[in-house]
């Protein structure tokens, strides 16, 4: 399993071979951003997958209340400042 070191390790490799021999070109920072994104997706990837197993576990009312508080603004009211008027 890739740690988050291995991870920077494996984008910043040809930048860090630039850096040392003091040579830099564009195409190497194309090559960053492509291997960054690469990571990210493998990651989101195995993230989704342990989700969906995690969440087929769940009873169905379960699942109905975890989407539920997934929903856009769900959590907004924790954030919302009273309104004096209707006070209590």
């Amino acid at each position: 399993m890739w740690t988050e070191y291995d991870n920077s390790i494996l984008i910043t490799a040809k930048l860090t071979d630039q850096i040392l021999n003091l040579k830099y070109r564009s195409s190497d920072q194309h090559y960053t951003r492509t291997m960054k994104s690469k990571v990210r997706q493998e990651k989101n990837a195995r993230y989704c997958n342990c989700w969906n197993k995690l969440f087929e576990q769940l009873t169905t009312e379960s699942q109905q209340h975890i989407k539920g508080a997934m929903q856009t603004g769900a959590f907004s009211w924790l954030s919302a400042l009273p309104i004096k008027a209707i006070r209590l």
